[in-house]
């Protein structure tokens, strides 16, 4: 025991013996060097130096902390100084920007046919084009699966500038990025002579918080990747139905005292169960309304019983 300065001699037993203690700060500090690797490193900004929005100015990453989480984002670079809060520009979540813009450029790599019309191949003899395709898929490919510094790196190459507006996203590809990527330096004199062509995303925008933090998805529902906390919510949902139908627990205080939540939070989820099929599929497909967060479903109210109530209510297309 420590004191003052002057160190005694503790009175009591040990609590654990001296081996246990070992093996456990053994395990403790490898844990914190796993924590230290390369593979929990921070990830690197993709579309540093490419992303602008419709009036020129560049977007910079940046990032907040929150409860030891961090959260990165795409700002103009006008409001990273702006003394005045009701100057204009955009703050996007890093990893949706980043999710389309990939999204989109491998659905470009993947498409035979465009690639064919973008690098003008139509009189390029069989086994050249096959190979130029076979190329083309390897690209797609290891966009998908590279580590984020490669990703970044393979973006650079071949996008020169991403613009967005309020409902578009305009990616110009360089065109001899694609060539000079593909190792198809002969192309370049083979095709013709444009620089650039652009991709065009449709997107959907909405505001959310006192931040103004703008969320991003492209259009039709269609999102880079389906809400993980929406699809939890669901589950417990359902589980706990089947936990009270099958006599497992007979009341809402039995389920949150079973599951260690709060008696609140399991009434207001219960009633998700009993969506319209056609809203939990298309929740689970990630084809939600941009808005339909965990927090908006659990305080929604008393839910309609008609289906097509509840896809009014909750901002589906009606079928």
């Amino acid at each position: 025991m420590t004191h003052k300065g002057a160190t005694y001699r503790g009175r009591h037993d040990a609590i654990i013996d001296r081996k246990t203690f070992e093996v456990v700060q053994q395990q403790l500090t490898a844990n914190t060097a796993s924590r230290r690797s390369p593979t929990n490193a921070n990830a690197p900004s993709l579309l540093t130096g490419l992303v602008y929005d419709e009036t020129g100015d560049r977007l910079c990453p940046t990032h907040a902390n929150k409860k030891g989480r961090r959260y990165r984002y795409y700002i103009s670079k006008r409001l990273m100084h702006a003394t005045d809060s009701t100057a204009g520009g955009w703050r996007l979540p890093a990893r949706e920007l980043e999710g389309i813009v990939l999204q989109t450029v491998r659905d470009l790599l993947s498409d035979e046919l465009r690639i064919v019309e973008v690098l003008q191949l139509n009189g390029v003899l069989p086994d050249h084009l096959r190979r130029v395709i076979g190329n083309v898929a390897a690209a797609a490919n290891e966009l998908k699966d590279a580590s984020p510094e490669r990703q970044r790196q393979l973006l650079s190459t071949l996008v020169d500038r991403i613009i967005l507006h309020a409902t578009l996203v305009h990616i110009n590809i360089k065109r001899i990025g694609l060539i000079a990527l593909l190792a198809e330096p002969d192309l370049g004199a083979a095709t013709g002579t444009k620089e650039l062509f652009s991709l065009v995303v449709p997107v959907s925008l909405k505001r959310r918080g006192v931040e103004a933090k703008l969320v991003m998805r492209a259009a039709g529902g269609r999102r880079s990747s389906p809400d993980k906390k929406l699809i939890t919510l669901f589950a417990d949902a359902h589980r706990w139905i089947d936990d009270l139908a099958e006599r497992r627990a007979i009341s809402l205080r039995d389920l949150a005292r079973r599951y260690h939540r709060d008696v609140g939070e399991v009434s207001r989820t219960l009633p998700l169960a009993f969506l319209a099929p056609e809203i939990i599929e298309a929740i689970l497909d990630g084809r939600q309304p941009i808005d339909l967060t965990p927090r908006r479903l659990k305080r929604m109210g008393a839910l309609p019983c008609l289906w097509d109530e509840q896809r009014r209510r909750l901002g589906f297309q009606l079928r």
